[in-house]
Protein backbone atom coordinates (compact mmCIF):
# COMPACT_ATOMS: atom_id res chain seq x y z
CA UNK A 1 0.00 0.00 0.00
CA UNK A 2 1.27 3.63 -0.81
CA UNK A 3 0.13 6.40 1.39
CA UNK A 4 1.05 9.91 1.06
CA UNK A 5 0.75 12.03 4.21
CA UNK A 6 0.64 15.79 3.79
CA UNK A 7 0.72 17.75 6.38
CA UNK A 8 3.62 20.46 8.09
CA UNK A 9 3.38 19.86 11.18
CA UNK A 10 6.42 18.05 12.58
CA UNK A 11 4.72 16.02 15.58
CA UNK A 12 1.78 15.08 13.00
CA UNK A 13 4.62 13.28 11.12
CA UNK A 14 6.53 11.35 13.78
CA UNK A 15 2.98 10.14 15.43
CA UNK A 16 1.94 8.95 12.99
CA UNK A 17 4.94 7.23 10.88
CA UNK A 18 5.21 4.46 13.04
CA UNK A 19 1.47 3.17 12.63
CA UNK A 20 1.57 3.89 8.93
CA UNK A 21 4.75 2.67 8.02
CA UNK A 22 4.22 -1.06 8.71
CA UNK A 23 0.81 -0.67 6.58
CA UNK A 24 2.79 0.54 3.96
CA UNK A 25 5.98 -1.53 3.98
CA UNK A 26 9.76 -0.52 2.56
CA UNK A 27 9.30 2.79 0.36
CA UNK A 28 5.36 2.89 0.54
CA UNK A 29 4.81 5.92 2.92
CA UNK A 30 5.60 9.59 1.42
CA UNK A 31 5.78 12.45 3.50
CA UNK A 32 4.73 15.72 1.86
CA UNK A 33 5.30 18.79 4.16
CA UNK A 34 4.56 21.46 1.30
CA UNK A 35 1.83 21.53 -1.28
CA UNK A 36 4.87 21.53 -3.71
CA UNK A 37 6.04 18.22 -2.19
CA UNK A 38 2.27 17.33 -2.49
CA UNK A 39 1.56 17.79 -5.94
CA UNK A 40 5.16 16.23 -6.74
CA UNK A 41 3.84 13.06 -5.49
CA UNK A 42 0.50 13.13 -7.44
CA UNK A 43 2.05 14.12 -10.60
CA UNK A 44 4.67 11.04 -10.29
CA UNK A 45 4.01 8.14 -12.07
CA UNK A 46 3.77 5.70 -8.74
CA UNK A 47 0.62 4.58 -8.08
CA UNK A 48 -1.18 6.25 -4.44
CA UNK A 49 -3.95 4.00 -2.93
CA UNK A 50 -4.58 6.77 -0.10
CA UNK A 51 -3.65 10.17 0.83
CA UNK A 52 -3.93 12.01 4.22
CA UNK A 53 -3.93 15.56 4.09
CA UNK A 54 -4.10 17.92 6.86
CA UNK A 55 -6.63 20.24 7.25
CA UNK A 56 -4.12 23.38 8.23
CA UNK A 57 -2.05 22.79 4.99
CA UNK A 58 -1.47 26.51 4.37
CA UNK A 59 -2.47 28.28 1.45
CA UNK A 60 -5.25 26.52 0.01
CA UNK A 61 -8.79 25.83 1.18
CA UNK A 62 -9.23 22.01 1.91
CA UNK A 63 -12.07 21.41 0.35
CA UNK A 64 -10.58 22.31 -3.16
CA UNK A 65 -7.35 20.79 -2.57
CA UNK A 66 -9.41 17.04 -2.01
CA UNK A 67 -11.43 18.07 -5.25
CA UNK A 68 -7.88 18.14 -6.82
CA UNK A 69 -6.81 15.39 -5.48
CA UNK A 70 -9.51 13.47 -6.93
CA UNK A 71 -9.40 14.86 -9.75
CA UNK A 72 -5.83 14.00 -10.36
CA UNK A 73 -6.22 10.27 -9.07
CA UNK A 74 -9.68 9.50 -9.04
CA UNK A 75 -8.61 5.81 -7.93
CA UNK A 76 -6.89 7.21 -4.74
CA UNK A 77 -8.93 7.31 -1.35
CA UNK A 78 -8.56 11.14 0.62
CA UNK A 79 -8.47 11.66 4.00
CA UNK A 80 -8.88 14.60 6.01
CA UNK A 81 -7.02 14.98 9.40
CA UNK A 82 -8.29 17.68 11.29
CA UNK A 83 -9.62 19.11 14.51
CA UNK A 84 -13.56 18.70 15.39
CA UNK A 85 -14.96 21.26 13.40
CA UNK A 86 -18.50 22.28 12.61
CA UNK A 87 -20.74 19.38 10.62
CA UNK A 88 -20.75 22.06 7.69
CA UNK A 89 -16.97 21.71 7.38
CA UNK A 90 -16.99 17.85 7.25
CA UNK A 91 -19.54 17.24 4.98
CA UNK A 92 -18.51 19.72 2.57
CA UNK A 93 -14.92 18.29 2.52
CA UNK A 94 -16.92 14.78 1.91
CA UNK A 95 -18.53 16.01 -0.70
CA UNK A 96 -15.48 17.14 -2.34
CA UNK A 97 -14.37 13.64 -2.49
CA UNK A 98 -13.23 13.05 0.74
CA UNK A 99 -13.25 8.84 1.76
CA UNK A 100 -13.03 10.16 6.10
CA UNK A 101 -12.62 12.64 8.30
CA UNK A 102 -10.28 11.91 11.27
CA UNK A 103 -10.12 14.30 14.37
CA UNK A 104 -6.28 15.02 15.45
CA UNK A 105 -7.98 14.58 19.18
CA UNK A 106 -8.35 10.81 17.99
CA UNK A 107 -6.33 7.88 19.79
CA UNK A 108 -3.57 6.25 17.69
CA UNK A 109 -5.81 3.14 17.47
CA UNK A 110 -9.26 4.24 16.25
CA UNK A 111 -7.44 6.57 13.77
CA UNK A 112 -5.77 3.06 12.60
CA UNK A 113 -9.21 1.60 12.33
CA UNK A 114 -10.21 4.23 10.32
CA UNK A 115 -7.52 4.23 8.16
CA UNK A 116 -8.07 0.49 7.19
CA UNK A 117 -11.75 1.23 6.60
CA UNK A 118 -11.42 3.81 4.31
CA UNK A 119 -8.10 1.80 2.66
CA UNK A 120 -10.86 -1.27 2.63
CA UNK A 121 -13.23 1.05 0.60
CA UNK A 122 -15.55 2.20 2.85
CA UNK A 123 -16.30 5.73 4.40
CA UNK A 124 -15.10 6.89 7.88
CA UNK A 125 -16.56 10.13 9.74
CA UNK A 126 -16.16 9.96 13.95
CA UNK A 127 -20.39 9.90 14.45
CA UNK A 128 -19.72 12.27 17.60
CA UNK A 129 -19.35 14.83 15.11
CA UNK A 130 -22.90 13.77 13.42
CA UNK A 131 -24.71 12.68 15.79
CA UNK A 132 -28.57 12.15 15.73
CA UNK A 133 -28.64 14.28 18.63
CA UNK A 134 -27.80 17.40 16.44
CA UNK A 135 -31.01 17.02 13.91
CA UNK A 136 -34.02 18.86 15.11
CA UNK A 137 -36.98 16.59 16.71
CA UNK A 138 -34.93 13.63 16.01
CA UNK A 139 -35.01 14.29 11.91
CA UNK A 140 -33.83 11.86 9.60
CA UNK A 141 -34.37 12.06 5.90
CA UNK A 142 -37.33 14.68 6.39
CA UNK A 143 -39.10 11.95 8.37
CA UNK A 144 -39.37 12.47 12.04
CA UNK A 145 -37.70 9.56 14.20
CA UNK A 146 -40.41 8.63 16.94
CA UNK A 147 -39.84 7.02 19.97
CA UNK A 148 -40.79 3.80 19.05
CA UNK A 149 -38.05 3.62 16.22
CA UNK A 150 -40.48 4.32 13.38
CA UNK A 151 -38.96 6.30 10.58
CA UNK A 152 -41.85 7.60 8.29
CA UNK A 153 -44.09 4.40 7.55
CA UNK A 154 -40.80 2.29 7.93
CA UNK A 155 -40.23 1.30 12.10
CA UNK A 156 -36.55 -0.09 12.21
CA UNK A 157 -35.80 -3.47 14.37
CA UNK A 158 -34.28 -3.28 18.14
CA UNK A 159 -31.44 -4.82 16.24
CA UNK A 160 -31.04 -2.07 13.37
CA UNK A 161 -31.36 0.60 16.37
CA UNK A 162 -28.71 -0.97 17.93
CA UNK A 163 -26.24 -0.71 14.88
CA UNK A 164 -27.29 2.51 13.99
CA UNK A 165 -26.04 3.54 17.66
CA UNK A 166 -23.01 1.88 17.09
CA UNK A 167 -22.69 3.66 13.59
CA UNK A 168 -23.32 6.83 14.94
CA UNK A 169 -20.27 5.92 17.48
CA UNK A 170 -18.11 5.55 14.20
CA UNK A 171 -17.20 1.85 15.07
CA UNK A 172 -16.72 -0.11 11.45
CA UNK A 173 -18.32 -3.26 10.49
CA UNK A 174 -16.02 -5.98 12.61
CA UNK A 175 -16.26 -3.79 15.73
CA UNK A 176 -19.92 -3.82 15.44
CA UNK A 177 -20.10 -7.32 14.87
CA UNK A 178 -17.88 -7.99 17.69
CA UNK A 179 -20.12 -5.96 20.60
CA UNK A 180 -23.18 -7.24 19.20
CA UNK A 181 -21.97 -10.87 18.97
CA UNK A 182 -22.75 -11.25 15.65
CA UNK A 183 -21.00 -12.00 12.33
CA UNK A 184 -19.82 -9.54 9.35
CA UNK A 185 -22.39 -10.41 7.06
CA UNK A 186 -25.22 -10.35 9.68
CA UNK A 187 -24.34 -6.61 10.67
CA UNK A 188 -24.02 -5.78 6.29
CA UNK A 189 -26.94 -7.05 5.98
CA UNK A 190 -28.80 -5.00 8.68
CA UNK A 191 -27.33 -1.71 7.74
CA UNK A 192 -28.54 -2.52 3.82
CA UNK A 193 -32.19 -2.72 6.02
CA UNK A 194 -31.24 0.89 7.74
CA UNK A 195 -29.91 2.77 4.82
CA UNK A 196 -33.20 1.93 2.64
CA UNK A 197 -35.17 2.64 5.40
CA UNK A 198 -34.16 6.02 5.95
CA UNK A 199 -32.98 6.77 2.10
CA UNK A 200 -29.61 6.14 2.40
CA UNK A 201 -26.62 5.43 -0.17
CA UNK A 202 -24.18 4.34 1.95
CA UNK A 203 -22.55 4.94 5.61
CA UNK A 204 -21.41 8.90 5.13
CA UNK A 205 -24.74 9.51 3.06
CA UNK A 206 -26.59 8.38 6.32
CA UNK A 207 -24.75 10.25 8.79
CA UNK A 208 -25.59 13.27 6.42
CA UNK A 209 -29.53 12.46 6.97
CA UNK A 210 -28.64 11.99 10.67
CA UNK A 211 -27.64 15.59 10.11
CA UNK A 212 -30.61 16.97 8.32
CA UNK A 213 -30.63 20.95 9.42
CA UNK A 214 -27.89 21.64 11.83
CA UNK A 215 -25.96 24.60 12.20
CA UNK A 216 -24.70 25.91 8.67
CA UNK A 217 -22.25 28.61 10.89
CA UNK A 218 -18.63 29.61 9.58
CA UNK A 219 -15.40 27.79 10.80
CA UNK A 220 -12.42 28.31 11.78
CA UNK A 221 -8.58 27.52 11.33
CA UNK A 222 -7.98 27.78 15.03
CA UNK A 223 -6.12 24.68 15.32
CA UNK A 224 -3.34 25.78 12.48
Amino acid sequence: MHIVLATHHVLLIDGLRPYLAPMCGEDGLTEASTMRLLRAALQADAPIDLVMVDFCMPGVNTAELVGEIKRQRPDTAVIVLGPALHRSFILEVMKSGASGYISKQMNANIVMSAVRLVASGEQYVPAAMLSLEDAPNGQVCGHDLTPDGSCGAKALTDRERDILQLLKEGMPNKVIANTLDISVVTVKSHLSNVFRKIGARNRVHALRLLTNGTEKAGYTRACC
